[in-house]
């Protein structure tokens, strides 16, 4: 029986309400994402660039070997997807490398370590555009290596064939109390050959065994096709049915139901010329049918039935500095689910062990349970298009809790009928006046044609 409460989804699919999204879901079509490579050394010797004694600093015209407590190198990396225009390209761009040579104490390394993940972890995918995802030998967390560091430490960047490098320098002062505190700190960028060129290519000589720890940052859509899916539904079926409320199955039609045990699921389907003949068996209970095309009363389809109109939209959104939204398709199925004959019972010779029910039946379909198994298998779904909906609608579905059952589909011109949960179906002849029924009867009840 169906129940006279009003809840959740159920209300939802009261007549005259606003369109049930069923499912909706949004699919990247075009993505950027940012990857760090962080490649480590610890305790490196590195034959570096430094100032001669008697030429001043930033001269850099002589070479030594100096200790570093830490050698850091990041590379930077852009990676597009794009999935348009029914395949997916994917690039990788390099977006540079920085070579970071600290000398910092150990608690201050941690906390360096720290920051800067937290900072490159930070950055959006669409900063990994710029070379370095925007970063300057100035950033934050490269300034405060100034501040911290005791002798000079250094990094260099590079981008292609460009080198840039630069370096950390402060200065203390001890107090009348002895103690030793920072007076100045300060960051120098350098274009000069000499020194950029030894500090990177130091670097990949250190670094380029090491594996690297990759950070990738969250995916940034440019560009998404949203689909959604969406039904209005009339409940007009009778809470009981006697036999003119029932759709009657057309001469030539069979349909069974018998004892499988053992059979816990089980599906089959044939066809020869117009004829199809289905079987579907679940936990020990085999339903079967064989059917042809046929024609059937439009007037008891349209007003004994739980008729639904399904739609399926597709929109197109360009995100970013200047975002649009498209309409990128949009199609309907009109879809009646009325009570038949039920079964009849047959043994395991297919000989009748009973005669189907012909008094008043009391039809009971649980409408929630029907669209919700929809909207689970939607979940499961590549792509949303009418003849995937209209499988999803047919292939077991849930919620009939009465036997005979038979599903009408309308398409744009033509409409199909199938006896569930047998998978036999088939054409309506009459497609045309059986269609134009449930239009009407969708339209008398206030549900509207998208």
């Amino acid at each position: 029986m169906r129940s006279l409460l009003c809840l959740g989804l159920l209300c939802a699919l009261e007549a005259g309400a606003e369109p049930l999204v069923v499912y909706t879901r949004a699919t990247p079509v075009e993505a950027r994402a940012g990857v760090v490579a962080i490649r480590m050394a610890q305790e490196a010797l590195v034959d570096v660039p430094v100032d001669c004694p008697d030429a001043g600093q930033g001269t850099f015209g002589c070479r030594g070997e100096e200790r570093f407590t830490r050698v850091y190198g990041l590379d930077f990396t852009l990676e597009r997807r794009d999935a348009r225009n029914g395949s997916t390209r994917f690039d990788v761009e390099d977006r540079g490398r920085v070579f970071l040579f600290l000398r910092l104490e150990r608690d201050d390394l941690r906390d360096f370590d720290d920051e800067m993940r937290r900072t490159l972890l930070g950055l959006a995918a669409d900063a990994f555009v710029e070379d370095f995802a925007g970063l300057e030998p100035a950033a934050a967390f490269l300034a405060r290596v100034a501040r911290l560091s005791p002798q000079p430490s250094f990094s260099c960047f590079e981008s292609g064939p460009s080198r840039t490098a630069a370096r950390y320098d402060r200065q203390t002062e001890k107090g009348s109390d002895g103690r030793v505190s920072v007076v100045s700190s300060g960051t120098s960028t350098y274009s000069l050959a000499a020194l950029a060129d030894p500090l990177c290519e130091a670097g990949h000589a250190l670094l380029q065994s090491i594996p690297p720890d990759d950070l990738r940052t969250m995916p940034s859509a440019r560009a998404l096709r949203e689909e959604t899916v969406r039904v209005d539904a009339v409940d007009s079926l009778p809470a009981v049915a006697h036999p003119e409320d029932l759709v009657p199955l057309p001469d030539g039609f069979s349909y069974t139901v018998a004892e499988a045990p053992g059979v816990v699921r089980s599906l089959s389907r044939h066809s020869r010329d117009a004829n199809v003949t289905a079987s579907f068996t679940r936990d020990g209970v085999q339903y079967s049918a064989e059917v042809t095309p046929a024609s059937f009363p439009p007037y008891v389809v349209a007003t004994r039935g739980w008729l639904a109109r399904w739609t399926i939209e597709a929109r197109e959104r360009e995100l970013g500095p200047e975002p649009r939204d498209t309409l990128a398709g949009r199609s309907d199925l009109r879809v009646a689910l009325a009570p038949t004959v039920p079964p009849t019972p047959v043994d395991e010779e297919r000989r009748p062990t009973g005669e189907p029910e012909s008094e008043a039946q009391q039809p009971s379909l649980d409408a929630e349970a029907y669209v919700a198994e929809i909207a689970a298998r939607l979940d499961r779904t590549g792509a949303f298009e009418p003849g995937t909906l209209a499988e999803l609608l047919a292939s077991d579905p849930a919620g009939l809790e009465s036997p005979g059952w038979i599903l009408f589909i309308c398409r744009e011109a033509s409409a199909t009928f199938e006896l569930l949960p047998t998978r036999a179906a088939s054409d309506v002849i009459n497609a045309g006046e059986l269609c134009a029924a449930i239009d009407r009867a969708l339209a008398r009840a206030g549900v509207e044609s998208p």
